[in-house]
């Protein structure tokens, strides 16, 4: 899920049949989480300006509209939760761009990727832009 600071959702898609392959669906905050079934694991915080906000925002309204939810293929018309999370994340940061270019998009890999940049801004070995919050 990537939200703005006001929590306003950029991009939280799921499948609104529950299985491996079905509508794309975005989901507020609440309702992710509840469909999760718990809280986030981690909360990664990414800050941008106000050019980068409506690069994101336009690419997360790319994501919720497309019409078929995947949980492995995605195709041009097709997105899922992690898919959605790198497009819009590689469009507004560059660093992250080139972090996430050579990964194939899960939970996992995107989880490895901002908790290194997170590393590298906290030890002030890069500036990434990127802060774990939680």
């Amino acid at each position: 899920m990537v939200t703005q600071d006001d929590g306003k959702v950029v991009e939280s898609q799921f499948p609104s049949n529950g299985s491996p392959m079905g509508p794309n669906e975005t989901k507020s905050v609440q309702a992710t989480t509840d469909s999760e079934g718990r809280s986030p694991d981690h909360i990664y915080y990414v800050a941008t300006d106000k050019n980068q906000d409506s690069i994101g925002m336009a690419v997360g309204q790319r994501e919720q509209g497309k019409s078929t939810w995947l949980v492995l293929s995605v195709t041009s018309d097709s997105t899922n939760c992690s898919v959605a999370a790198v497009h819009v994340l590689t469009a507004i940061n560059s660093s992250l761009s080139a972090s996430l270019s050579y990964i194939i998009p899960s939970p996992w890999a995107l989880n490895n990727v901002l908790d290194t940049m997170s590393t590298q801004q906290a030890t002030g070995k890069e500036n990434t832009h990127v802060y774990k919050v939680r």
